[in-house]
This record gives structure tokens, sequence and C-alpha cells, in this order.
């Protein structure tokens, strides 16, 4: 919503902008039916379905919120996603763990 930064009446200046708003959400909404949201989801479902079989999941699947969501079920959300990521890391550095195409993956990362 945006109005006036210096106004005097909020409200009166705001409403323009949240008539605006909902306007846009009444179209959209004509628009978003049970059986073309169900056609969407069953057109992402297969997609991502199809990437675990063909091996390009890991473009397809969101590795942050993943491990986030991960985090989150195993340790409740007592720990940061980064200091996890890290932690595993140092771990696998420690064991001298090298997954395979790792270094491919670093050389990708660091010609950036």
């Amino acid at each position: 919503m945006k109005g006036p930064p210096n106004t005097q009446a909020p409200a009166r200046d705001l409403l323009p902008s949240i008539e605006g708003s909902v306007q846009r959400l009444a179209e959209i909404h004509t628009q978003l039916t049970e059986p073309d949201l169900s056609r969407e989801a069953d057109e992402h479902r297969a997609r991502l379905s199809a990437s675990l079989d063909d091996g390009t999941w890991i473009r397809e699947f969101p590795g942050r919120l993943i491990l986030r969501r991960f985090c989150d079920s195993v340790h409740g959300g007592g720990i940061d996603t980064t200091l996890y990521c890290n932690a595993v890391l140092d771990k696998m550095v420690e064991s001298n763990v090298k997954p395979t195409g790792m270094a491919t993956v670093i050389t990708e990362i660091a010609s950036r």
C-alpha cells in the first residue's frame, strides 16, 4: 500500500490503494477455480516427479527450503539453517568426505 508519507489523514489517503488491491484480488479470484488449481498442482507434481526420475531434481527442488524444513522438523526450529549447513560441511571436511561431483560444483561456484 502506498500513500503520501506526510499524510495527516492516513485512512483517507490509503483508501485508494486499498481499494485497488481489493480490485486486483477480486480479478485474480475469478481466475482461481478449483479445477484450474488442481490442474496446475498436477502439472507441478508431474514435473517434480519426473525430475526425480531423470536426475534433474537438483535444479527443480528448493534446496534451502528443504534444508530449513528439515532443521525445523528435526531440531524444532532451534538451530539456524546456515549454522547447521556449516556444521555439516565442517564434519565432512574433518571426515575427508568428498561426494561425487562436489569438485564440479565447487569449481562452478568459484568461477562465477
